[in-house]
């Protein structure tokens, strides 16, 4: 925070300095303490400051029970291109209990065939909000008001709940376009959407050994590298931070796709490999994998057959979890050791949700996006009266 200078106080009036020294009070008082050195003021399941170490109930001598987090998570429309071409083929892979592997889709709105959200949920894989309109520039997410992030997420929540008919309860959680997070605007406008966790902020400091999702109860110290960064206390909401990537030129990056592009699937596959080892072989902190289809698409097919082949690596080691992000959050507030994942409840998967879905095609004539023109749109059972997009209400 900037305070003004005794000088530029003293041209004040009574007044004026009153109101400026209330809302500086105002302000300090809505801004977390530091996390706490006495453990037992922020507690599992709700609270967890940011660490590098281990979780609580292990050492050192049993870092090989926590079981390594792998997160997978897709930006933006789900397309029949991009599900029959990439998405379909990973599937059929298995966690060593036996359970699929969890994808985690971050939706935006246009293009996105909301048949196929229903299918894969279906297939026990995660949806989760990306926004509506996924508008550019990126300056459009800095300076966005909390209204305009309500609708933008909120309103992605309900179209993705209504087109798609799945449980509106199971879409917690958040991804802001192009990173570009909006401070307080945004962190308040989603806790208040009921939304349970963020996954928008790199950190570059927390990388070796790397940082675990913590909550926002507490100032968590972290590295703020796109700004406006939230300042006030969001207690029981959840950061999944993108731990930052290192290249082969050294160049970091938060996404597969602002990474400097590996050119063959040999390369992508260690490159891989490489960042997944520094969260392997140290705290086992949870591995994200977090792309934009585009990128399997830039250099098609060696970044897909990479990916691929990391894919065939974890699933041959037996300590390794594929899960979606909400299904890694479970785990933190309950940190369970491999030989006890038998009985942990939220990765139980004797069934996986069912919801009907009769595909239905809907056409508009006219739509309110910034391209505007006709639309076809793919829905589960009914074709909302109007294009859905800003103001949307859930029938």
């Amino acid at each position: 925070m900037k305070y003004m200078t005794v000088a530029r106080l003293d041209t004040m009036s009574t007044a004026t300095y009153l109101t400026v020294i209330l809302t500086l009070i105002s302000i300090r008082s809505c801004s977390p303490s530091t996390c706490p050195s006495d453990p037992s003021l922020c507690q599992l399941p709700n609270c967890y400051c940011p660490s590098t170490g281990l979780p609580p109930g292990f050492t050192e001598s049993t870092v090989d029970q926590i079981p390594q987090i792998v997160m997978l998570s897709f930006d933006d429309a789900l397309t029949k291109l991009l599900y029959d071409k990439y998405y379909k083929l990973l599937f059929d892979y298995r966690n060593p209990d036996g359970c699929n592997i969890g994808h985690t889709y971050f939706l935006s709105h246009e293009y996105t065939d909301y048949t196929l959200v229903n299918d894969v949920w279906q297939k026990g894989h995660e949806i989760a909000s990306h926004s509506i309109t996924h508008q550019t520039p990126a300056d459009h997410w800095r300076n966005l008001n909390y209204t305009g992030y309500v609708q933008e997420f909120n309103g992605m929540k309900e179209i993705a709940s209504d087109l798609a008919n799945i449980p509106v309860s199971d879409i917690r959680g958040t991804r802001v376009p192009f990173l570009q997070v909006g401070g307080d605007e945004m962190f308040r406008a989603i806790r208040d959407s009921n939304f349970t966790y963020d996954c928008s902020m790199p950190t570059r400091r927390y990388v070796s050994p790397p940082v675990w999702p913590y909550s926002m109860d507490y100032d968590t110290g972290m590295d703020c590298q796109i700004e406006p960064c939230p300042i006030d206390s969001y207690p029981n909401f959840w950061e999944v931070p993108l731990v930052d990537y290192n290249s082969t030129t050294g160049i970091p990056c938060a996404m597969l796709d602002t990474c400097p592009s590996p050119s063959t699937a040999n390369d992508t596959f260690d490159f891989l490999k490489y960042n997944f080892l520094k969260h392997y072989t140290t705290n086992r902190a949870p591995f994200g994998v977090f792309t934009h289809a585009s990128w399997f698409i830039a250099n098609d097919p060696n970044h897909f057959e990479g990916y691929v082949r990391f894919i065939d690596y974890l699933v041959s080691l037996k300590d390794v979890y594929i899960v979606t992000i909400q299904k890694a959050l479970d785990w933190l507030r309950d940190p369970t050791p491999i030989d006890q994942l038998d009985n942990f409840q939220p990765w139980n998967c004797t069934s996986y949700p069912t919801s009907p879905c009769v595909p239905t095609t809907c056409y508009y004539k006219t739509t309110p996006t910034p391209s505007g023109g006709e639309r076809y749109m793919n829905a589960c059972n009914q074709c909302p009266p109007n294009y859905p997009w800003i103001g949307y209400q859930k029938n």
